[in-house]
């Protein structure tokens, strides 16, 4: 979700890494991008990775074809992640990690991040 793009002083960054992503699962290689994606994440309020270091971690998870550098580059994808968080607002969701399953949100206790047993139990549930 391209949620924080108003913590990043103007540069879109949430936006350009979900674009990103994006250009990183076209490719198949999207949750080794996820994963350097988030060890690199920058503090929220600053301006975010630039392009050539979106491409570099591309290029660190074996995304060294030119497609996934032109596809961030041209923000091929950044358009696709702003109707996805637009429809994960309009759905009522506000914040990462959300996961759904069967249409319904799940939580762990207390509202907070699902575990592996109320992931199993929301699963077991929407199958019948």
């Amino acid at each position: 979700m391209a949620i924080l793009d108003a913590s990043s002083n103007g540069t879109d960054y949430s936006t350009r890494a979900a674009g990103a992503a994006a250009a990183a699962a076209m490719s198949g290689a999207f949750l080794a991008y996820h994963d350097v994606l988030y060890a690199n994440q920058p503090a929220e309020g600053s301006d975010g990775l630039t392009d050539a270091k979106l491409v570099q971690l591309g290029a660190s998870v074996g995304l060294t074809g030119p497609g996934f550098a032109d596809a961030v580059r041209g923000r091929t994808y950044d358009a696709w992640a702003g109707q996805v968080t637009e429809t994960f607002a309009r759905r009522g969701y506000t914040g990462t990690p959300t996961v759904v399953v069967g249409g319904r949100q799940v939580t762990g206790a207390n509202g907070g991040v699902p575990g592996p047993s109320d992931l199993t139990a929301a699963v077991a549930e929407a199958a019948g």
